[in-house]
């Protein structure tokens, strides 16, 4: 399943969490909370449809001060309902943070995939 252009820009500012560890290859546990940053244009293939694939960007914050992070681009509508659950608030979930990894103090790192 493909995301149209207004579902894609519709998701941005969404929070979500991970809801089974099919991510555990990217670092991405089950129950990281991240947040839908961007949506995209997907670039066409050589002889794919000349339809629009849109996608989304989902940035998932490994510390709770928010140094640490993984920007996950590309993602399209079945990997998004199938692996994610959107959810209320950051605030509601600010203890379920999972720090991931070992943080250098003064250096923020992100992680694209």
């Amino acid at each position: 399943m493909r995301f149209t252009e207004a579902e894609a820009k519709a998701q941005v500012g969404k929070w979500i969490r991970v809801r089974d560890v099919s991510w555990g290859c990217k670092r991405i546990a089950k129950g990281q909370i991240g947040e839908v940053v961007s949506a995209q244009l997907h670039p066409r293939e050589e002889g794919a449809p000349k339809e629009e694939v849109w996608g989304v960007c989902i940035e998932f914050y490994l510390s709770r001060d928010h140094c640490v992070s993984s920007l996950i681009r590309d993602i399209d509508k079945e990997q998004y309902e199938r692996v994610l659950e959107e959810i209320s608030t950051r605030k509601e979930h600010a203890g379920r943070v999972q720090p991931v990894g070992r943080e250098i103090s003064g250096s923020c790192t992100r992680t694209i995939l």
